[in-house]
């Protein structure tokens, strides 16, 4: 198993994440290809590999908070389509962990 072996490659992995309830991200680079891409790989070819990995996320009942640089006008709509609704913008100027309504 190496850095980059995927959790659906691999039972170890699997099991010690079983724990686990909070995943804070970046998005650019991380869930998102250059430019922000969501269709797309690093290499620019399209790919449905990064929003596979939002829906896993989804699907493991994983509490997400996007962390990141852009704005909270940017976020907001990124963090909403992705089906989430916490994340710190604004370089941590901006934090949203309440947006809808039930914390």
């Amino acid at each position: 198993m190496n850095a980059l072996t995927r959790l659906d490659e691999s039972p170890e992995l699997l099991d010690a994440l079983a724990s686990v309830e909070l995943l804070y991200t970046d998005l650019d680079g991380t869930l998102l290809a250059g430019g922000g891409t969501l269709l797309a790989d690093g290499a620019g070819a399209p790919s449905s590999a990064c929003a596979e990995a939002i829906v896993a996320l989804n699907r493991a009942g994983l509490e997400v908070v996007v962390v990141s640089g852009r704005s909270r006008l940017q976020l907001t709509e990124v963090v909403r389509m992705c089906g989430w609704s916490d994340f710190i913008a604004e370089a941590g100027a901006v934090r949203t962990y309440w947006r809808n309504g039930t914390r």
